[in-house]
């Protein structure tokens, strides 16, 4: 009874996220070919038509939601704790959101009137937004909107706040360093990098997230 109770117990688990990654990858490519293909057959034409009435210009980031989601499921989904296997797809859930209702605020719809004239967030976004509009008013919807846009990004990169404005704050001074070097090449005639000579590895904050192999 022993023996047979173990090898009931090697069952392989109902949930396989690596099959659920390759169909979330397949349906990504399809969905991408669908959108810059001049000929399509019924079965995409629906599919667009479909992702278009629901997210509007949300469609055209759906290819990427759902190629990320896969590549996840695929690499990174067996190695990370439950608390970030539940985090990062909410928090991409959340963006996804907020962007449908920033777009619906950009471009209104016509909502479940009319499926063909999704405006700029879709069903999706008309449905988050009205009820944001609703009970906020416009002004605070986009309030509460940045806010969850922040609290998307924390979720999803698994950094905190501070962590994430310091981030910002050393890309936006690589970027006024690029610009400045930029500036006094031009003036010399010689091209000039992106990064500067001397600073080979990245520093701060992006040194602690991906240590360099001497480091290790």
């Amino acid at each position: 009874m022993a023996k047979r109770s173990s090898k009931k117990q090697k069952t392989a688990p109902a949930f396989r996220p690596e099959m659920l990654g390759l169909i979330l990858l397949a349906l990504a490519l399809l969905t991408l070919l669908s959108l810059f293909s001049v000929s399509r057959g019924a079965l995409t034409e629906g599919w667009l038509r479909l992702l278009g009435g629901l997210f509007g210009w949300g469609m055209y980031l759906a290819p990427i939601g759902l190629g990320v989601m896969g590549v996840w499921l695929l690499r990174f989904f067996a190695a990370e704790d439950p608390q970030e296997k539940r985090e990062k797809p909410v928090g991409m859930l959340l963006l996804f959101l907020t962007l449908q209702a920033a777009f619906h605020l950009i471009s209104p719809g016509a909502g479940f009137d009319d499926f063909d004239e999704p405006g700029g967030g879709g069903l999706i976004g008309w449905v988050v937004g009205e009820l944001l509009v609703a009970a906020v008013g416009v002004a605070g919807s986009v309030v509460i909107l940045l806010a969850i846009a922040v609290v998307s990004l924390i979720l999803i990169s698994g950094l905190s706040l501070a962590e994430i404005v310091e981030m910002v704050r050393e890309g936006q001074d690589r970027i006024n360093d690029w610009q400045r070097r930029r500036t006094l090449a031009g003036l010399n005639h010689q091209p000039v990098s992106p990064f500067p000579e001397e600073q080979s590895q990245p520093s701060g904050l992006l040194q602690r997230v991906m240590p360099s192999s001497q480091e290790e």
